[in-house]
Formats: C-alpha cells, sequence, structure tokens
C-alpha cells in the first residue's frame, strides 16, 4: 500500500513549456522583456472585453495558479469571493459556446481588491499572452483548483506504520486526513457555501495526508474551530473501498453537500478488491462493536446540541442499521441509506426500531443498480436498495426512487455522486425538508399504497 501526500505547484514552475523570450528577475522569477511596463498596475478590466477569445480566458486563470501561495492576509481576503468567480469562468469555459467576458471581469474585479495580488496576475498573464501571440508557448496546459478539505477518520483497521490496510485491528484509531480534491464548479448555485483553502494542482487526482491521534476528542474540537457548525457528517463506506478511497469519497460529499460542520469517514477493513466481496461480509459483521465504540466516544467528544447526520453507502449500511437497533449515545439528525446492500426483511425488521428522536430517515434505491442486482443472485433475496419490482417502503423511512438518475456502468455510486441526488442530500441538510416540499421528487404509491418518491433527471 502506498501513501499520498497533498502536492501543490513547486514554487517557480511554469505551467506552460516556454513561453518566449523570458529573462530572469531580481527575484528569480522569468519575466518576460516587456513585462516590467505591467509593475504598479492593476489588472485592466478593459482588457476582458466580450470579444476575447477563450485562450486569454485560460491565460487568467493560469496566471492565477502561477502566482497562488504565499500572499498572506490579501489572498485569505479574496479567497472565498475568488472561488466563486473562479466556478463561474469555468462552467463558461466548459460550455464550449458561452461568451467568457462577464465571467472574467467578475474574477479581475475580486483581484483588485488585493494589488499586489492584481499585479502578480497582470505581470504573468502577460508573459502566458506574449508565449501564445509568438506560437512559443505551445498547447495550454490548464491548472486544476483542488480544494484541501479536512477530514476526521476512525478506523478498525490494522495500522501499519502510518498506514492502514485491509486486516482488522483490535481498536479504533483516529486522526485527520487532509485531502486535496477537485472543486466542483456545480456548486456555485447552491445558497449556501462551503470554503476551503484552494491550491492548484497539474490533474484532478485527489492526494491526502493523514495525522494521527491518540483519541477523537482532538481532532473533533480542530475542526470544529474551523467550522461554522458543530454538527457532524459521517460517512460510512461500502464494499471494495481501501482506506484512502474512503476518505476521498468523504472529502468529495462535503462539497457535494456542502456542508458546514465536520466531516468524519468511518472505514471498516474492506479488502478493496472485486473478488472479495465474501471476505467484506464478514468484516463489516466483525466491525460492528467498533463502530458502537466510535459512536459512543464521538458523542463524548462533541457538544450536547451538536447533531450527527449519518450517510451509509452499500455494505456499509450493514453497520449503521445495527447500530440504530441499540440506545446510541448522539443527538442524531438525518440518517441517508444510499443504495442499501442488506436484506430487505432484516432492514424492515432494524426500521421498526430506528430511533424516533433523528431529524429523518431517507433511503436512496435504483433500479438501474448493477451491483446490487449480483448481491441480489448472491443471497437470492432482495436488497433494500433494489427499486423496479424489488422496490419496498419501509415504515417512518422516506424511499426515494433514483432510477431516473444518469449513473455509470454499476450505477452503485449514484447517491454519492450524481448531481441531482447530492442536491437532494444538500437541501435535507440544509432545510430539513420533507420530500414533498424539495424539488425534483414526485409521491408514488406502491401497491399497499404506501407513499414513496420518484426522483426526476
Amino acid at each position: 500500500m502506498h501513501r499520498w501526500e497533498i502536492c501543490a505547484k513547486i514554487p517557480g514552475q511554469r505551467w506552460t513549456r516556454s513561453l518566449g523570450h523570458h529573462t530572469p528577475s531580481s527575484d528569480g522569477v522569468a519575466m518576460s522583456t516587456r513585462d516590467s511596463d505591467t509593475r504598479g498596475k492593476r489588472v485592466s478590466e478593459e482588457s476582458t472585453g466580450m470579444g476575447e477569445s477563450m485562450n486569454e480566458a485560460e491565460a487568467l486563470v493560469m496566471a492565477i495558479a502561477e502566482v497562488w501561495g504565499g500572499t498572506g492576509q490579501a489572498l485569505l481576503d479574496i479567497e472565498p469571493d475568488l472561488i466563486d468567480a473562479l466556478r463561474d469562468l469555468e462552467a463558461a469555459l466548459e460550455d464550449g459556446t458561452a461568451d467568457t467576458g462577464e465571467a472574467q471581469r467578475r474574477v479581475v474585479s475580486v483581484l483588485n481588491r488585493a494589488p499586489e495580488i492584481a499585479e502578480n496576475v497582470a505581470e504573468e498573464r502577460l508573459i502566458l499572452q506574449l508565449g501564445t501571440e509568438r506560437g512559443s508557448g505551445g498547447a495550454l496546459s490548464l491548472p486544476v483548483r483542488l480544494n484541501i478539505v479536512p477530514v476526521v477518520y476512525a478506523t478498525n483497521r490494522a495500522a501499519e506504520g502510518r498506514e492502514f490496510g485491509a486486516d482488522r485491528g483490535t481498536s479504533v484509531s483516529y486522526g485527520i486526513a487532509r485531502v486535496a480534491v477537485k472543486d466542483d464548479a456545480r456548486t456555485r448555485t447552491f445558497d449556501v457555501k462551503r470554503y476551503f483553502k484552494m491550491i492548484f494542482g497539474r490533474d484532478a487526482k485527489p492526494t491526502l495526508s493523514i495525522d494521527p491521534s491518540d483519541d477523537i476528542r482532538k481532532p473533533i474540537e480542530l475542526l470544529a474551530g474551523q467550522s461554522s457548525k458543530s454538527d457532524v457528517l459521517v460517512f460510512v463506506h461500502g464494499y471494495r473501498v481501501a482506506f484512502e478511497e474512503a476518505l476521498i469519497r468523504a472529502a468529495k460529499l462535503v462539497g457535494g453537500y456542502q456542508f458546514q460542520g465536520t466531516v468524519v469517514a468511518y472505514s471498516w477493513p474492506s479488502a478493496g478488491n472485486l473478488g472479495d466481496y465474501a471476505a467484506d461480509n464478514q468484516s463489516v459483521l466483525a466491525s460492528e462493536p467498533h463502530f458502537l465504540q466510535f459512536l459512543t466516544e464521538l458523542g463524548a467528544a462533541l457538544p450536547v446540541d451538536a447533531q450527527v447526520h449519518i450517510v451509509a453507502h452499500s455494505m456499509g449500511n450493514q453497520l449503521v442499521t445495527t447500530a440504530l437497533r441499540g440506545n446510541l449515545p448522539i443527538n442524531l439528525g438525518h440518517l441517508i441509506f444510499a443504495a442499501p446492500d442488506v436484506d430487505s426483511d432484516i432492514f424492515a425488521h432494524s426500521a421498526y426500531g430506528f430511533p424516533k428522536e433523528a431529524e429523518r430517515y431517507t433511503l436512496y434505491a435504483s433500479s438501474n443498480d448493477r451491483a446490487l442486482k449480483v448481491s441480489n443472485r448472491a443471497w437470492s433475496a432482495p436488497r433494500a436498495g433494489n427499486a423496479g419490482a424489488d422496490l419496498r417502503v419501509f415504515d417512518g423511512v422516506d424511499t426515494i426512487d433514483a432510477s431516473e438518475v444518469d449513473t455509470d456502468f454499476m450505477g452503485h455510486s449514484y447517491a454519492l455522486d450524481e448531481r441531482t441526488v447530492t442536491a437532494d442530500v444538500f437541501y435535507l441538510l440544509t432545510r430539513n425538508l420533507e420530500p414533498g416540499h424539495r424539488y425534483g421528487l414526485n409521491a408514488a404509491f406502491d401497491s399497499s399504497g404506501k407513499p414513496y418518491w420518484v426522483m426526476r433527471a
């Protein structure tokens, strides 16, 4: 197993190969011979006219990436607004037919609130434009904006030094992971937003570093001080998920849901391999006492008014539904069962005993989930995450049929990845809205007259 580290842009390295005739400046930064003309000037808003080419918009992004980092308080003052502006510009660039002028003007307007940063961006942008005008720059390699998302981790995997593999441990280990994941520009339309430290990378591949802790209290208290809310979101992964992947998925959920509190990833010892379904099933069963230990220690570390929301995916629902049968020492918020790989009859029995104090119980199901279809055959019994002919509505649980939502080939991660579903979870968590008051959900009834909800694509 390898360890991934956070990798930001290396100072002094350029994002393009060769950008014209440069001479070194006194501080060692490569500058064009015409570059000194821009010193003391702000970024020109007039230069971002409606008739600009897409390459100039890309040059603006690349110039920001080149000077980003190490600019102190001025950067912190404009970072949230700049992230929003860059999200709009990115959306215009990805559209292909959209005019980027208005989006560029917004970026420039934010930059001009920090004159030193604006000057540096103007210099770098001129270098880039000179290079492309002379035909010496080659194809531009647009940098990728990454968010550094802090995630508390809890795991009963056996420790291998500072790493965690697929073997079962005898206790729960804790720590903080800092995960660099691609910023989701689609969240720019949300009315509640979460911002993280921004860096630029050469590609969208997630990276991470971990910092172990003796207990969960220290990581919770540290991240609570960096969040606007004391609430916690616990993510429990499913089958075939390695430790690092669990942390990355949790970090992406923070962006997809724009969650304002602390996120915790609980990682049980999945082997992370396609052929280890039976082994994973045994490992998740063996993890039940450790998961309860984790919830107990989490509850003791939180303020009494802090709510704990839980998102369980696939086989991870076995841990959560079992834990909900007992008296949990936490203030339950929303429980979200995403594509639960749990026997439908067992889930129904468990649902009768779910604590009434929770805000809501929500289950996402789909008839296009190939992974659950395989599980059906393996167990000769339908799973709670099935829809279509096997859809089952459970008492006290809001069932959402997401079969119309576009998915990848396996159709198993839609509740974590697909915009339609993550937006629904966003409004569930931030507004506590019942299904009938959330956008895109149509009421339907099963054969016994129980209501459920069909999600429009």
